[in-house]
């Protein structure tokens, strides 16, 4: 070696230059291998060895890199080893001084005391994440010299060789200067140029090429040091490392490899754990990475087998098939793969054959539940595709899902959206709301038309005499109906309606499919006030195919309930189709009930449901991006409406109902809770309990601004009204977690005015063996003829009476009575807006908000037909089930697993 700063531009005879360089180059060495040697450990002292997870090789030395092996600290400071006097005239602690230049044979005896590469133990993780990067050379066959970082890197010998070939094809030197020149250039690359550490001179020295064995970079030795923590099972640690050569060399040598080692090794970890999921996931990615890997077939079949057979044993099949799936994208020719799909179409296969069987016999529904068995064992099972269209087509059953089957009875006072729901799909009224436009649209399924004469005194009705292939609704006579309305104007029965025999004088029967109607008072809207529910007729009933029958006169025209099992609810038709028929319809609704809107959601994706009542407002544009899907929006909003209990002395006071609407920011809460991440448009505040564009809706009021002193002042009020303390306030809410939400919100927006609200939710309800006590009832509804319905709703019964008004307040009877007793539309309208107004300037109730709706379902799967007006408009559903009777299934089903 020689000092670089020594050197002149004047080149000497070469026979000069040669010498010099080799007394300097072995007088150097020697000083070299005085003062690396206080770095050597002991050499009984074992380096870290390394144990491959499945007989992983070990990495091969890159050109110019170093065999494995072990190295001393990167920075220590050169000096005598611990328990060696320094030499003489040096003192303890002082720097030595540049050993004198000796002779080759000199410089080869002392080389022999610097450490082997076996000798040299890996640096710490501290040492290589604080101290300066040191590279190690290693000359003659195995001795090291600790450098600082050496360029160009990597393949440094390699680089520096090819720059030495290519100085031949340089231009032909022109005079003898430029030859002298080239060839001192070309020598000069036969050295590599060092630092030493701890040298703060930064004095350079050079080495010749043919005197290096190998070069052990620090990269690499952070790369050693990433395996000895991947095999301590330090995998956050090793990625360090790992990254950190990654951000400076991204394509270091030996880096890919071992970035599939730690993922590999990983897995081999959570395996022995137990997690064998999470060591499938691992394995997956090294198969990205190099699908050749060595061994990875072996263990990803052990992983296939552990979670394949562990599914099937729960009765999983979609969990099965879900782990098949992924192994079959890696590897379709895997022999786990073959071995459970031969096991799952041959378990399939079974189903097969006893859906053929079902088929064959008639078993219609059980042929169908048979071959979704199949399907969701082995979508692809041998036979499986015919059975199942042939099944699926005479038999066709909606899945349906949603997250509000809880209340009944035990909770409201009023029937939850659930029963209502349920309502629409059993029951076929005489008249059904077609759609809204201001006022209701009625048509109807059982006559073929209804004449009013006399000033409208006296109604014929002209009864169908055929139903649809379709229809599953009795085949009613007018002696049957008459005698059904017969029923309900009888106040000793108990189905008395008091409403209707308020209306009808008197009925005649003028032919087995016409009968007469005399009318004491002619009613604003016949349609609502006439309408009924018929019930089904002695020829009507039918067994299904467990043999259960509906019973005569029971209130089921469409579907009837069959059977309820924990959170699943059957429907069937009342009157099943026969066969032959060339076109089938939906046969039987399950109701699946979901405990979150998330759980609802995941099940139509995995295609477990195929049809979504309703959907949340932020859910809407997820389904709509989504072509698999069809999102349908309900002619009319739902409204939700803070009810209160009069019956409280406390609610009886106009200042805290006042106190209570004033103090709820509706703004923050629609959008911050009610819609969250859906859009603004969804949901409007309103100032009444039916939708904002009906004919009854008043423009001119104003909603209510959140002001939270003045409902303060008005608390204040009705405190000293009351005695000066107002009892905590109990409020009655629903099973939907969106309606949970908001209500938890009110509460604390009424806890900053001083006023306590406790919570009754379903699970509180449901464990007493009576309704509970509530103050306040928040509910959601949809309004669809306020003329004939604001009667039931203020005094929250199923039917109007003249007993129930007594519970309203003096000011509010009259209002209620003078919108029934109207005649004609524009005297209704002006009698609801009146009532709109009151009921708004006293407070007896508080409107939230409108909210839009929307239902979903898959397209491939379920087909709803479209109503269309006489324009040819689309009109859109009323309620979820409408129209259900010409619903249609198509046989499809999915084949990947999701």
């Amino acid at each position: 070696m020689t000092d670089n700063r020594k050197r002149t531009s004047t080149t000497p005879l070469r026979s000069s230059v040669w010498l010099y360089s080799i007394v300097m180059v072995l007088g150097i060495v020697f000083y070299q291998a005085a003062n690396t040697a206080a770095f050597a450990q002991p050499n009984n002292q074992p380096g870290p060895t390394f144990q491959q997870p499945f007989n992983q090789p070990g990495g091969q030395p890159q050109p110019g890199n170093a065999p494995p092996g072990q190295q001393p600290p990167g920075n220590a400071q050169p000096g005598p080893p611990p328990g060696v006097s320094p030499p003489p005239g040096q003192q303890p602690g002082e720097q030595p001084q540049p050993p004198p230049k000796k002779s080759p044979e000199e410089v080869q005896k002392n080389t022999s005391d610097l450490p082997t590469i076996d000798e040299m133990p890996i640096p710490s993780a501290k040492d290589l994440l604080t101290k300066p990067p040191v590279d190690w050379l290693v000359i003659d066959k195995d001795k090291v010299m600790v450098v600082n970082k050496v360029f160009p890197r990597p393949h440094t010998l390699v680089k520096l060789q090819e720059k030495f070939d290519e100085s031949f094809n340089w231009p032909k030197p022109k005079t003898t200067e430029e030859r002298e020149q080239q060839i001192a250039e070309r020598e000069e690359l036969n050295y590599l140029v060092i630092t030493i550490p701890g040298d703060k001179s930064r004095k350079e020295f050079r080495i010749r090429r043919d005197k290096i064995e190998s070069i052990v970079y620090h990269e690499e030795l952070m790369l050693r040091r990433a395996e000895g923590l991947m095999a301590e099972e330090k995998f956050p640690e090793a990625y360090e490392f790992l990254y950190m050569v990654t951000r400076v060399s991204p394509k270091w040598p030996g880096l890919k490899r071992r970035n599939q080692l730690i993922k590999y090794q990983q897995a081999s970890s959570h395996f022995k754990a137990g997690r064998i999921e999470t060591a499938f996931m691992w394995l997956e990615r090294v198969h990205v990475e190099n699908d050749k890997y060595p061994q990875l077939s072996q263990f990803l079949g052990a992983c296939t087998d552990k979670l394949v057979s562990e599914a099937v044993q729960d009765k999983d099949y979609r969990q099965a098939r879900h782990f098949l799936s992924r192994l079959r994208q890696m590897d379709a020719q895997h022999p786990s793969f073959i071995k459970w799909a031969k096991f799952l179409n041959d378990h399939a296969v079974k189903f097969v054959t006893q859906a053929r069987n079902a088929y064959s016999s008639g078993d219609h529904p059980n042929a169908v539940y048979l071959s979704a068995q199949a399907a969701d064992v082995w979508p692809v099972a041998t036979g499986l595709a015919d059975v199942y269209r042939r099944a699926t087509r005479r038999y066709q059953i909606l899945n349906v899902g949603g997250v509000d089957q809880l209340g009944g009875e035990q909770l409201y006072p009023i029937k939850t959206r659930t029963e209502l729901r349920h309502e629409h799909l059993m029951n076929q009224s005489l008249f059904e709301i077609d759609r809204v436009d201001g006022s209701a649209r009625y048509y109807t399924n059982y006559f073929e038309n209804w004449e009013p004469t006399e000033l409208g005194r006296r109604i014929s009705f002209n009864l169908r005499q055929r139903r649809a292939n379709w229809e599953s609704r009795p085949q009613l006579t007018a002696p049957q109906l008459v005698s059904q309305y017969l029923e309900r104007i009888d106040p000793d029965n108990p189905l008395y309606d008091e409403r209707l025999s308020h209306y009808i004088a008197s009925l005649s029967v003028q032919s087995p499919f016409r009968f007469e109607m005399k009318l004491s008072e002619v009613p604003l809207r016949p349609e609502a006030v006439l309408n009924l529910v018929p019930t089904l007729g002695e020829e009507d009933i039918s067994p299904d195919s467990e043999g259960n029958v509906a019973a005569s006169g029971e209130f089921a025209t469409r579907f009837r309930k069959v059977r309820q099992d924990g959170n699943r609810t059957v429907f069937r038709r009342a009157i099943s189709q026969r066969d032959g028929l060339s076109e089938y319809h939906v046969a039987e609704v399950n109701e699946i009930s979901f405990p979150t809107h998330e759980e609802a959601i995941r099940a139509i994706i995995r295609d477990d449901v195929s049809f979504l009542p309703y959907i949340r407002p932020e859910d809407v544009s997820r389904f709509q991006d989504d072509e698999q899907f069809e999102v349908r929006k309900y002619a009319l909003p739902v409204n939700h409406v803070l009810q209160f209990n009069f019956g409280n002395k406390a609610l009886q006071s106009r200042e805290l109902r006042r106190a209570i609407a004033f103090s709820l920011n509706r703004e923050k809460m629609m959008e911050e809770v009610l819609l969250e991440r859906a859009g603004k448009h969804l949901a409007r505040i309103v100032t009444a309990p039916y939708y904002s564009g009906s004919d009854a809706y008043n423009p001119n009021i104003e909603p209510r601004k959140y002001d939270i002193a003045l409902s303060l002042s008005l608390k204040a009020a009705a405190q000293n009204s009351y005695g000066g303390v107002i009892p905590p306030l109990k409020m009655l809410i629903g099973a939907d977690p969106l309606q949970q939400a908001v209500a938890q919100a009110m509460v604390k927006q009424w806890k900053r005015i001083g006023l306590e609200v406790e919570l009754i939710t379903p699970e509180m309800a449901l464990k007493g063996k009576e309704r509970p006590k509530w103050d306040l009832l928040y509910r959601s509804l949809t309004m669809t003829e306020p003329a004939t319905q604001m009667w039931t709703f203020l005094t929250l019964e199923e039917q109007a009476s003249v007993n129930s008004l007594s519970q309203l307040p003096d000011w509010l009877r009259q209002p209620v009575l003078d919108v029934e007793s109207a005649v004609d539309f524009k005297s209704a309208q002006a009698a609801l807006r009146r009532l709109h107004q009151m009921t708004w300037s006293n407070c007896s109730y508080v409107p939230l908000w409108e909210v839009d709706e929307f239902m979903v379902y898959r397209r491939k799967k379920v087909e709803i037909p479209l109503k269309r007006n006489i324009r040819g408009q689309v009109n859109p559903p009323m309620h979820a089930y409408d129209g259900i009777e010409q619903w249609t299934i198509q046989p499809w089903y999915a084949t990947t697993s999701r």
